[in-house]
């Protein structure tokens, strides 16, 4: 998860891992990169683009700068990508991860032929694999100090873009405008990004994800296409995978239907970003009770 911001006149991209700390996790932040800007003259404004790692060029400069990327062309740099997204990187062309706004850090030297520059990542290039093995990369154990996330952090940053020179894609998953409290009569928690502890070991430093909670409300005849074919709500990684039978129980109401619904924005090698992990019936009433029968619904969170 990277934070990107504007502060202190520059535009900052932070990493944020998480350690635990008594009852909760604190946040660390590793600085990504930096892009600052001065104005030149009125209205001239100047970027100049420092990324925390080294890029490996034979001695040579390279050249570093930012720009928009059309997110049909985001790709998931890691080996474990192609067993979910159809023998593809491409994750958003799969329609299983909707992204509206994508940045990229280009990097390039000249008569460089490894360079990035913009190009996509190669399928076939096993190099990541590779760097997926390295000691910073594998899952090891959860860090329990700021020194020693933040060290693993850089190692990882360095491993990554530096070596391999994959290209720094980020996306946005959650815009402010997006924001949104459901209906008041709902017992729900503020639509937005947690974070919480997956509690298994065998996932190490990335035991920790963060999952978008959101609302989404449809009418019966929506839900009946959702049903037959999911995108909105009950979308995963297989297409194999359906909706639960449960929800043939909803046929009956004739009022729109509200879910609350947790998205992986950070996934691990069994369920990855972009799959929806939970999905709960938030309302109307009689939506509730045609699934739980006669027992009680909770009344709070």
């Amino acid at each position: 998860l990277v934070l990107l911001r504007l502060a202190e006149g520059q535009v900052q991209a932070d990493v944020i891992r998480f350690i635990p700390n008594a009852d909760h996790f604190s946040e660390v932040m590793v600085p990504l990169f930096r892009i600052g800007l001065t104005e030149r003259s009125l209205g001239v404004v100047e970027s100049t683009v420092n990324p925390s790692w080294h890029v490996a060029t034979k001695g040579v400069q390279p050249s570093i700068d930012a720009s928009a990327l059309d997110p049909i062309n985001l790709q998931a740099c890691t080996p474990h990508a192609e067993r979910y997204f159809a023998r593809t990187r491409h994750f958003v062309r799969h329609k299983i991860f909707s992204v509206s706004h994508a940045l990229r850090l280009n990097y390039s030297c000249p008569n460089d032929t490894e360079g990035s520059d913009g190009n996509e990542h190669d399928d076939d290039d096993d190099s990541d694999a590779e760097v997926m093995h390295t000691a910073a990369w594998v899952p090891g154990t959860l860090a329990d100090s700021e020194e020693a996330v933040t060290s693993r952090t850089q190692q990882m940053i360095t491993q990554f873009f530096g070596a391999v020179r994959v290209p720094c894609d980020l996306a946005l998953v959650r815009g402010p405008q997006d924001l949104s409290k459901p209906d008041p009569n709902f017992p729900c928690i503020r639509s937005g990004l947690y974070v919480g502890d997956y509690g298994h070991n065998m996932y190490g430093q990335f035991r920790t994800e963060v999952l978008l909670i959101d609302y989404v409300t449809m009418s019966p005849h929506e839900l009946r296409d959702e049903q037959r074919s999911p995108t909105r709500i009950f979308q995963r990684p297989r297409p194999e995978s359906r909706p639960p039978d449960q929800l043939q129980a909803l046929a009956a109401v004739m009022d729109d239907l509200t879910f609350v619904r947790g998205v992986k924005q950070c996934g691990d090698v069994h369920v990855p970003m972009g799959a929806t992990t939970f999905v709960a019936i938030c309302g109307p009433p009689a939506a509730c009770s045609a699934l739980v029968d006669e027992a009680d619904m909770p009344s709070h969170v």
